[in-house]
């Protein structure tokens, strides 16, 4: 089974081209290899992230990837050879445990689980907002007037070498 199609398969503005055929926790070796690589926390991504199995409208190839769900019960799907979204795209807002006043903003789902395994935190104090796409900034810009401060998080890229 392939881990990814050669190209895109799934934008936002034609019809859905991977449909999903089964979402679990992570386990495949190549996605937990992808994971250990970007240097993410293994708890980390079992707390935040599915497994999810796919097939290609087009081809009937099925493939695999990580699985992030967003606010519209649609999924950020993305591999070592693939990122897009199955189902509609939005952004992902999660509540956090402490800190009410206080908003985290990230460009993509990556960086989130960095900051959760650079600050050594499993589930996140404030709140957060996941763009998952720049083009979904309007989203978010409509949540972010009840918080007294919020604070845009870079891109942040951990890699373990080997």
């Amino acid at each position: 089974m392939p881990i990814a199609p050669k190209r895109s398969l799934a934008t936002t503005k034609q019809k859905p081209k991977l449909k999903l055929t089964k979402i679990k926790g992570v386990e495949h070796p190549a996605l937990l290899d992808y994971i250990r690589k970007r240097a993410i926390d293994p708890v980390i991504t079992l707390t935040h992230l599915k497994e999810a199995h796919v097939q290609s409208l087009d081809n009937e190839k099925h493939y695999f990837g990580l699985a992030f769900r967003n606010d519209s019960n649609g999924y950020e799907f993305r591999n070592p050879f693939f990122k897009g979204c199955l189902n509609k795209k939005a952004i992902t807002t999660i509540k956090g445990n402490g800190n009410k006043a206080i908003v985290h903003i990230f460009e993509g789902f990556m960086d989130f689980l960095t900051y959760l395994t650079i600050t050594e935190k499993a589930y996140p104090e404030e709140d957060i907002i996941i763009l998952n796409s720049l083009s979904l900034q309007s989203q978010a810009v409509a949540l972010i007037h009840a918080y007294k401060s919020v604070q845009y998080v870079p891109d942040m890229i951990m890699i373990r070498p080997g």
